[in-house]
């Protein structure tokens, strides 16, 4: 399919249909399982996968890179995380969310992430701007205070602790879901978010179009396990965090 805007129309309404069955999925009993990785799997995990994928296959014809199964990927392909925080899924919290995002010859185009219980889209196309719900977004002006989202785990306590620490006035917020954190950061309700030793590429392709759109940026640092060091917001609070916990 040469028309991206098609493309996109087509794939985000796919999206907002996997949010629905995941609104009605919510309460109902999820089979969850860990993973080797710690992680947990529920069955609408593998559902949604399957069926994002049978159906971005027919919508444009390539390969799909997904956090719950692997196949070949050329250089053009949907990235996709069926559901991204799926420990709140799973207990019934509100903050967990569909990624999606579409490469074209090794370039990504457009984005989408949508957080169904909180009725939040969160899209973005290359050259053409952020948008929550459709309306244009930008990332926050950095101001004397800071505001920003960290998961809470042994693998950031090193940081937080440096930054509770530090001389700066910086707040963080948890949400155990980076769909979320990277909704609040694209939208300019939190300043920044960061992550330490986690996540890997499908939790931050769809982000990091998203934020260059904004009119922030994103840093990353890919570790010798696979995953990844990340801080993410406007230039200016990507640099003072960067400065305090010195990760990438």
């Amino acid at each position: 399919m040469k028309n991206i805007d098609e493309l996109f129309e087509k794939t985000l309404a796919l999206v907002k249909e996997c949010g629905e069955i995941l609104k009605t999925a919510v309460k109902e009993e999820k089979d969850s399982k860990i993973k080797e990785d710690g992680s947990i799997v529920t069955k609408y995990d593998l559902m949604i996968d399957k069926k994002l994928s049978q159906e971005l296959k027919e919508i444009a014809n390539c390969s799909v890179l997904s956090e719950e199964h692997k196949e070949d990927i050329g250089n053009t392909y949907f990235v996709i995380d069926p559901i991204d925080g799926t420990h709140n899924f799973d207990m019934k919290w509100d903050f967990f969310g569909i990624m999606v995002s579409y490469v074209l010859e090794k370039e990504t185009v457009f984005s989408i992430i949508y957080l169904p219980m909180l009725n939040i889209v969160c899209t973005a196309m290359k050259g053409k701007g952020a948008y929550l719900n459709g309306k244009r977004v930008y990332t926050k002006k950095m101001t004397d205070r800071l505001v920003g989202g960290c998961p809470v785990t042994k693998n950031n306590l090193e940081s937080i602790t440096k930054i509770l620490n530090s001389n700066e006035n910086v707040e963080l917020r948890s949400l155990f879901c980076m769909a979320a954190e990277q909704t609040y950061v694209t939208s300019g309700i939190f300043d920044f978010a960061y992550s330490v030793n986690t996540g890997s590429i499908w939790d931050f392709v769809a982000t990091e179009l998203m934020i260059k759109e904004a009119g922030g940026i994103m840093k990353l640092k890919k570790l010798e396990n696979g995953k990844y060091n990340a801080i993410y917001g406007s230039k200016e609070a990507v640099e003072k965090i960067e400065n305090i916990i010195h990760i990438l």
